[in-house]
Formats: structure tokens, sequence, C-alpha cells
């Protein structure tokens, strides 16, 4: 299986450390975590560690990731931790509230996260639960776990319920199992005898010859094994061992490493239900950002919020376009924007006002004096926003400003006396 490593967020110089080749102290060192990394490098070195093909390692990572002291967690999960690690955190955190609260603010939280979220919710967390529309619409399914949460009031509920409905993303209810009716006791059938089933070709497990030398455990079939040969434990005699082969079922694919049924071990994430072309940064031949446009227009609100904190600059691009407002403010809380994408944004006088305030209130893009120009020239950008800008501009910009008959009155007035402050205090 190919680790992506870009994607954990794994730097170069850490990722001999986890290769097979690499020392198995090492490694064994990183899975315990007794290798001194920061935060967010040690979570996703220790969850990379938990598919290892030996037992020791892969038992010593999800014991170390379970047991990971409260505070580091919390520093070292951000948009940017694999949804997978999230997964498996809050998996074995369900009853830290504050952590819960902090995923589930995480776009990069998948589905199955957020529906354990939900289900574990407890007191206010519930309520912010109820009030994310953007994951209400990018997992429906949340309803349905908070239908199954105690603490979920009748009143929550229904606001849920109706935001969904009035959306068109209304889970379907899953179909109640019925209760068969009792009959008389004079008229009670035999029990009916049960029948054991041929095993398809389709579910018989699928078996694969190994020799005993090349296991990495101890392993009953192996002795049970050698004890029907009369040969001797082949983990006390090397040159039994060596020779004597069995039969084990092969694991399912995408479920190496942590023995848990009710967690897959994997590397996938949300992104992979997307084309490649509408993910990947390569350049793009025309009939290929035509087809991303077709795509698009078919998918439902809270897959096109999905593909925004996922997708590359020509999907951000449409989506920036969509009616729905969330989509387009989803698309600059993605942390995905470059600088020039920010710029072009702010400048934009066909978007909401929702998501040039979204773009204000983001410190990186405020770097940028061509965002900080951007909004202030905006009619679109709300006025508290704009004010406050306007002390940050060159004098030059400020008198173009305040001649602008474009932007609010209020604007205008603030731009001149700003000018009028400064000239006063030379």
């Amino acid at each position: 299986m190919k680790i992506p490593f870009d994607r954990l967020g794994i730097p170069v110089e850490y990722r001999s450390k986890l290769s097979p080749e690499a020392p198995a102290r090492g490694r064994l060192a990183i899975a315990k975590g007794m290798l001194p990394l920061p935060p967010d490098v040690q979570v996703s070195a220790i969850y990379v560690l938990m598919g290892h093909k030996e037992r020791s390692i892969r038992s010593a990572a999800a014991q170390t990731l379970q047991e990971l002291d409260s505070e580091v967690t919390l520093r070292a999960i951000s948009p940017r931790t694999h949804p997978k690690v999230l997964e498996y955190l809050t998996e074995h955190r369900t009853e830290d509230q504050d952590f819960l609260e902090r995923v589930y603010a995480l776009p990069n939280a998948n589905d199955r996260t957020a529906c354990m979220i939900a289900t574990a919710a407890r007191g206010d967390l519930v309520n912010v639960i109820c009030r994310n529309q953007s994951r209400l619409l990018m997992t429906p399914h949340v309803y349905l776990s908070l239908k199954e949460n105690p603490q979920t009031t009748a009143a929550q509920l229904e606001r849920v319920h109706s935001f969904l409905r009035m959306q068109n993303s209304l889970p379907d209810e899953p179909t109640p199992t019925p209760t068969p009716v009792s009959a008389p006791a004079a008229r009670t059938p035999a029990a009916p005898k049960k029948v054991n089933k041929p095993v398809s070709a389709a579910t018989a497990p699928k078996l694969k010859r190994v020799k005993v030398s090349e296991l990495t455990e101890m392993s009953v079939e192996a002795e049970v094994m050698a004890a029907l040969l009369d040969l001797p434990s082949p983990f006390s005699n090397p040159h039994i061992a060596k020779r004597l082969e069995i039969l084990i079922a092969e694991k399912p694919e995408g479920s190496e490493g942590v023995e848990d049924p009710s967690f897959t071990f994997s590397f996938q994430d949300d992104a992979e239900q997307f084309s490649s072309s509408m993910v990947t940064d390569d350049d793009l031949a025309p009939e290929e950002k035509l087809g991303i446009a077709q795509q698009i227009a078919t998918m439902t609100t809270g897959s096109k919020i999905k593909l925004a904190f996922l997708g590359n600059a020509e999907a951000r691009k449409l989506l920036l376009r969509d009616k729905n407002k969330q989509v387009a403010v989803a698309v600059v809380k993605s942390g995905r924007l470059s600088e020039s994408e920010a710029g072009a944004i702010a400048a934009n006088k066909n978007l909401h006002g929702d998501v040039l305030r979204e773009v204000a209130i983001n410190k990186e893009f405020l770097r940028s004096y061509k965002v900080k120009i951007g909004l202030v020239n905006n009619p679109k950008c709300p006025v508290s926003v704009a004010v406050g800008l306007v002390p940050l501009l060159q004098r030059s910009d400020l008198a173009a400003l305040a001649r602008n008959k474009n932007v609010p009155s209020v604007v205008r007035r603030t731009a001149k006396r700003t000018v009028q402050q400064r000239l006063n205090k030379k």
C-alpha cells in the first residue's frame, strides 16, 4: 500500500524512518511516541505504523494513539490532518467533548467521523452540530445519528429535519424490521430444521499458502499443523518453521494493520469520490475544464461543499459562482486558496458579502495589500469590514477611494477623514 506522505503532512526527513527497510528499533520508538516530533507529524507517523506488518509495532502504535495526551492531540489536528487519522482518534475519544467539537468543525473530517460525533455528543455540542449547516449538507446522515442520540431534543431534531428537507437533502430513514405476530399457543408450528447452506465461491474466504518462517507473530494454525504432523513446535525449532507451510485466510483489501472490526485502516479519503481532474493541480485541457463544469452542475449542494475543500483551482473558480452562498464560503474556508486567488475574490463584485467577509477575517489573506485594496473598493464588501481596512491603505489609494462613487458613502467619508488626519500630523 502506497503511503501518501504529502497528504499525511510527513516531511521528507522523517519518511525514511517509516519505511520497511528502516531499523526496527527506530520504528518501534516512533510507534511508542518516544521520538521527539512535532505533534502533527507524530500523530501521522504513528498512524502509518498502525499498518505495519509486525504486530509489535502496529500494536504499540495503536496503543500510543489511543493514550496520547489530550493537549498534544488537540495541537496535532488541523484542516490538514488526514481524514482517516481523525476518524481513528475520534473512535477512541468519544468521551472527550472538547476534542469532538474541534474535530466536527474541521472540514476534512469524513462522514463516518461526523456521524460518530453526532451519536456521542452531549450538552452544548449537540446544539453546535445542529447549527453547522455546511456539515449537515456535506453529511446529511448526521441527522440519523442525532436521532439515535438521547441527548438530542425534539426541537433540535425538527430544526435539522426542516433545514435538510428545504435543501432536498433529507436522508432516507432506515426501514424498520417488522415485528412478527405471535400465533396462538395451540397452533405454534414446529421449529424449522436448520439447513446448512453450502458456502458459495463468492462468500468463501480466500486462502493463501505461506511458510511459517514468514509469519511475524505466533500463529495457532502453525502450532496445530505441527501437532497434526507430529512435529515439534515451529516457534521453538527454526528448522521446522522453515519447511512447514500452512494455509491462512487472506485479509480483505484495506484491512491491514489495526485489528479493530469497527475501524478500517487505510489511506483513502473523501477526495477519491471526485475525478482526478477536479482534485489534481495539473494543467487541464479545455475539454477537461468543460467536463468539470458539467460534473459540478449535477452535484448536490453537500457534494459541492465537500469539493470546495478538496478541489483544485479550476473547481474552486467554478464553485465560487454557485448560487448557494454556502458553497462559495466553503471555497474561502478551504485553506487551499493562493494569494492571487484571494485577491481576485476580494475584487469580485459578483460575490455575496458573506464570501468577502470570510476573506476579510483571514489574517493570512489580509497580509496581501492586493486583498485589502480589493475589499475596500468592492461595493459588495460589508461596510463594517471596509471601514476597518481604510486606515491600512496608502495615501494615493485613500484619495482614490474618497472619490469612488461605487462604494458606500460612509467608506468614502472615512477615507477623506483618514487623509486629513495624516495631513494634520505633518
